[in-house]
Formats: C-alpha cells, sequence, structure tokens
C-alpha cells in the first residue's frame, strides 16, 4: 500500500510540472501581449488603434518569450531588465 502511495505522489508531481510548462509555453505570451494592449491604450492619444497583431509584430515570436523569461527570472524587475 505504501508504494502505492508514493507511486501516486510521484505521478502527481509529473503531472503538476507538465501543467506548469503548459502555463509558461500557452499563457505568459498572451500575458504580455494584453499588457502591452492596456498600456498602449493608457497611453494612446486620440484615435491611435493599436492590435495584438501589431504587438506580436513588433516583438515577434521570440520576443513574446524573451520578455516573460526576464521579468519570471526577477524578484522586481527593474526598468533595465524589461528593455
Amino acid at each position: 500500500m505504501r508504494f502505492g502511495k508514493l507511486q501516486l505522489t510521484s505521478q502527481m508531481m509529473v503531472v503538476s510540472s507538465q501543467a506548469g510548462a503548459s502555463q509558461v509555453l500557452f499563457t505568459n505570451p498572451l500575458e504580455i501581449v494584453k499588457i502591452r494592449l492596456q498600456v498602449a491604450g493608457e497611453i494612446a492619444a486620440g484615435g491611435q488603434k493599436v492590435s495584438a497583431v501589431n504587438v506580436v509584430k513588433e516583438l515577434g515570436i521570440t520576443g513574446l518569450y524573451t520578455v516573460s523569461r526576464r521579468v519570471s527570472n526577477d524578484a522586481e524587475p527593474s526598468p533595465e531588465s524589461l528593455r
């Protein structure tokens, strides 16, 4: 019985790790786009429109992951780390 409980715990750890990895791969880039759109909406003057497509074109696919990696590595992101 003890072995079964240990196996269940290790399975839960594997599944939890997979869930965390999928969150990083799929959700973080969407969060970066969302935040950029919110900031652009606050800064935009007049009828200037910003779209998610423009944000992705500006950053590129690799840029979305680079920004999220920089922010997640800093406990408190400094302005220099976001450049």
